[in-house]
Parts: C-alpha cells; structure tokens; sequence
C-alpha cells in the first residue's frame, strides 16, 4: 500500500492457491506466502495482470469470491 500525497492507493496482485489449480486470489504484496485479502497464506506469486481476473478459459479457472467481496468493501468505504 501507498500514500501519494494523503491518498491512499492499494496496488492489488493476483495470486494462485497452493491448495488446487488454477484458484486466484487478490493479495496486496504479491509475495509467496503473504496473506491474501481473504486471510490465506498458503498462496504463491503469480505474473497474471490484474486485468485477467474473472477469466475463465479451458482451464477452468476460479477466483475467491471472499478476497473479491473484501476489496469491493475497501474501495467503497
């Protein structure tokens, strides 16, 4: 997270869930092992941009909906 000038700005990261493939969650660092929004920590980074997600392809991929719901909560506080 960043402050420009009394703005707060959330850079958000998608990142990939050890626990199943192809399951995406939103992290604010990105890092292996940093939580996601949602709490989970066993996630590793990914090079996704932040524009692919809710893709769904013939990988079927998911998307936690708890790290969705928590950052539409953030941005619209």
């Amino acid at each position: 997270m960043e402050k420009l000038k009394g703005i707060e700005v959330i850079t958000l990261k998608i990142v990939e869930g050890i626990a199943g493939y192809y399951f995406y969650h939103l992290s604010e660092s990105g890092e292996n092992g940093k939580p996601a929004l949602c709490g989970n920590k066993e996630v590793m980074s990914t090079g996704l941009p932040l524009s692919s997600w809710g893709y769904v392809g013939h990988l079927k991929e998911r998307y936690c909906s708890l790290c969705r719901a928590r950052h539409w909560r953030r941005k619209n506080k």
